[in-house]
């Protein structure tokens, strides 16, 4: 049994798999298995309700930098901390400004990011989200 673990936790192939179990192999892999989920369109939600809390915490706000934004959204958003972080904030003036929200890294996706404005539709899902990598571009 020992050295079956051994040879389990080794990196192998689909192939190789096949080889040495054969009809085993064959019959695990006709057993039904869990459907793949799409989280999407629930982290969309809460995003959505995230970035509209950002943008009513800084209209009704307007002195506000980013400290205190992160603490009213982690206070009124607590169930979005460990998903949603404004990792940068820049106020133009008391109505305007622009922030870099992060997703983190989650059920296998790399960490994300989205920027906003006070022009982002968060309602109707006008956002785009993308790998924090691009998102270093000042494109909304």
């Amino acid at each position: 049994m020992d050295d079956e673990i051994q040879v389990l936790s080794k990196p192998t192939t689909e192939a190789g798999l096949a080889a040495r179990y054969e009809d085993l192999y064959d019959a695990v892999c006709s057993m039904p298995s869990k459907t793949d989920v799409d989280v999407e369109p629930v982290l969309r939600n809460y995003l959505s309700n995230y970035i509209h809390a950002l943008q009513q915490i800084v209209i009704n706000n307007p002195e506000w930098q980013l400290s205190q934004v992160q603490t009213r959204l982690n206070t009124s958003q607590p169930e979005a901390t460990t998903v949603f972080s404004v990792q940068t904030f820049e106020r133009y003036d008391s109505d305007r400004f622009e922030a870099l929200i992060e997703i983190t890294e989650m059920l296998g996706q790399h960490r994300r990011a989205v920027r906003v404005s006070e022009r982002t539709n968060a309602g109707m899902g006008y956002f785009q989200i993308e790998p924090c990598a691009v998102t270093n571009s000042r494109a909304l």
